[in-house]
This record gives C-alpha cells, structure tokens and sequence, in this order.
C-alpha cells in the first residue's frame, strides 16, 4: 500500500514535470505561439518590401525613359529648358 502511494505520487511528480515543459518550455507551447506571432509579422513586412521593391523597379524603369526624366526633372527640381520662363505665383 505504501508502495503504490508513492508510485502515485512519483508518477504524478513526473507528470507535472513533463507538463510544465511543454508548456513553458524553450519549445513549449507558449514559445511556439510566440514564434508564430513573430513569424506573421515578419511576413508582413517582407510582404511590404516586395511591394516596396516593385514599386521602385518600376519608377527606376520610368526614369529610363528620357520623356520621363525630363518630367521629372521639370517638376521635382523646378528646372526649365532653355528660354522657357518659370511663373511662381504666391497666395497673396
């Protein structure tokens, strides 16, 4: 009797044991939800960049056109071709 009290309680004692690791564990199912979470925002933001660097590809190819980098050119940096006169109105 005395015997099987303590082999209860020494298979209860592993049993926790074995619980509390797998819950709280390096591999636990707290760090796996953790590592989860970080793993959805991570693909969001390569999601972002792959937008971003598409974005940017194209704009590189538009600025390879000439048309474009005179446009460009004209309206980022105020610039205007040879004799053409540039009117700055003010709100006054």
């Amino acid at each position: 009797m005395k015997t099987r009290r303590i082999l209860i309680i020494a298979s209860l004692v592993v049993s926790l044991s074995v619980l509390s690791l797998a819950a709280f564990g390096k591999r636990g199912v707290f760090a796996l939800i953790s590592l989860n979470a970080r793993k959805d925002k991570l693909t969001e933001e390569i999601d972002r960049l792959k937008q971003e660097n598409s974005d940017l590809s194209a704009e590189l190819k538009r600025l390879e056109r000439s048309d474009y980098q005179e446009q460009f050119i004209r309206s980022r940096m105020g610039m205007a071709r040879e004799g053409e006169i540039i009117y700055i109105f003010t709100k006054e």
